[in-house]
């Protein structure tokens, strides 16, 4: 049976007058855990609520565990 370890990382979002821009290069954050092994899971977007004037998205990473 295959095993996973997961990584979550932040990609914090805040608006513009260009609508909302992310404030680091998601591409970049990719590339740099693909070098270490890591793989793109799955991307998670939580509902954004004004009242915490906190938006982000969430990249989630995954990396085989060898025994």
């Amino acid at each position: 049976m295959e095993k996973f370890k997961y990584k979550f990382v932040n990609i914090n979002v805040k608006p513009s007058l260009k609508g909302y821009l992310a404030e680091d290069d998601y591409e970049e954050v990719v590339h740099l855990h693909a070098k270490s092994g890591w793989r793109l899971h799955s991307i998670f977007s939580p509902t954004y609520k004004p009242a915490d004037k906190k938006f982000f998205y969430q990249l989630i990473f995954e990396k085989q565990v060898v025994d």
